[in-house]
Parts: C-alpha cells; structure tokens; sequence
C-alpha cells in the first residue's frame, strides 16, 4: 500500500475516469477522453508511441487484453 500511495502522491497514476460498460459493448470513460496519452484506448483507435501493431507481412501477431469489455468473442481467420 504504501508503494501506490507514493506513487499516486508522484503523479505516477493518472487520475482517470474507471471506465463502465453501460451497453455490455462500449467502454464509457466518462467526461474524459479516451484516446488521450493518459487513456489512449485501442478501442476508440489509439494508438501510443512505442506500442506495435502491424505484423510484419508472412507473420502473425497476436494480443491479449483483458480490457473493460465483459466478453470478448473469438473470431477464428485464416491466415494466407
């Protein structure tokens, strides 16, 4: 606990809206933005400085995000 209070009393933990899910699909942040550097939600088409997202072309990239969405659906592709 006192790691987290220091790091609060930094400045290191953005105070942000904690999203909700009001329509089980898109997550609301409130009156914050949520493509700001702060938030920078991919759902919403953020995308940060540093963070990959284009496979290279023959390769497969894949992710995990346990993200504020309650279920997350597995949509099987194929890959040429």
């Amino acid at each position: 606990m006192q790691a987290l209070n220091k790091a609060v009393a930094d400045g290191k933990i953005p105070k942000i809206t904690i999203p909700t899910v009001p329509n089980q699909n898109d997550p609301d942040y409130g009156s914050d933005n949520s493509t700001s550097a702060e938030i920078c939600s991919s759902y919403y088409g953020c995308r940060a400085d540093g963070d990959i997202w284009d496979a290279p072309n023959g390769q497969l990239g894949l992710s995990f995000d346990d993200g504020v969405r309650l279920f997350h659906a597995i949509v099987p592709m194929t890959v040429d």
